[in-house]
């Protein structure tokens, strides 16, 4: 089975991200057992979402359940500092340094382009054997070396510009060529990705 990693940009960040003393406990525990499985990971990266907007954070006015049971079962970023807008957000978490040093500064006038030399969490997933997919808002550049086919992930589905006002079977980008979208785009992508991920436990 190949190691799945997907980047969904719907709903909120969680992820696999080790300390060095997480590391060396791992790599230390990893040498008392013959074969360690790696985890996958899928991530959901909110666009623009507020701290307060999930129930596990103590909104009493509305329920997330689905969203609490990721952060209670998974890794969650409580640390992770994000821009008041989405690309130096995304750009930030994609590459682990302030969005500032990746050159992203904005979301239009090629301010939303990281640097060409930026080099990815997908890049360190592909290179430590897993599968790498992105599905939905990439908005960090649309073409070569910004795509994300370009920055380590093998399977893209999705838009690569924001200001995105299309619901129902727009075109979109699928790794590199456009596509006419199926129906309702959330779910489109939602069934991308799964199908992204099964297809990768079968292998």
């Amino acid at each position: 089975m190949k190691y799945v990693i997907t980047l969904g940009m719907l709903v909120c960040v969680l992820s696999s991200s080790l300390s060095a003393e997480e590391q060396s406990r791992t790599q230390t525990k990893n040498a008392q057992t013959k074969s360690t499985p790696h985890p996958n990971i899928v991530v959901f990266l909110a666009d623009d979402q507020g701290w307060g907007d999930v129930s596990h954070n103590g909104n009493t006015n509305l329920e997330t359940p689905h969203i609490d049971s990721l952060v209670r079962d998974g890794v969650r970023f409580n640390r992770f500092y994000v821009g008041a807008v989405c690309a130096p957000t995304r750009a930030a978490f994609l590459t682990g340094r302030y969005h500032a040093r990746t050159g992203t500064t904005g979301v239009s006038k090629g301010e939303e382009r990281f640097n060409s030399d930026e080099y990815t969490i997908a890049q360190v997933f592909k290179a430590a054997g897993y599968a790498t997919g992105a599905f939905g808002k990439w908005h960090n550049g649309t073409q070569y070396p910004n795509h994300p086919n370009a920055k380590g992930f093998e399977e893209y589905y999705g838009f690569t510009s924001g200001h995105w006002g299309h619901y129902f079977s727009p075109m979109l980008d699928h790794n590199g060529t456009f596509v006419k979208g199926n129906g309702y785009i959330t779910d489109d992508l939602t069934d991308k990705a799964m199908a992204f991920i099964k297809q990768q436990v079968q292998n």
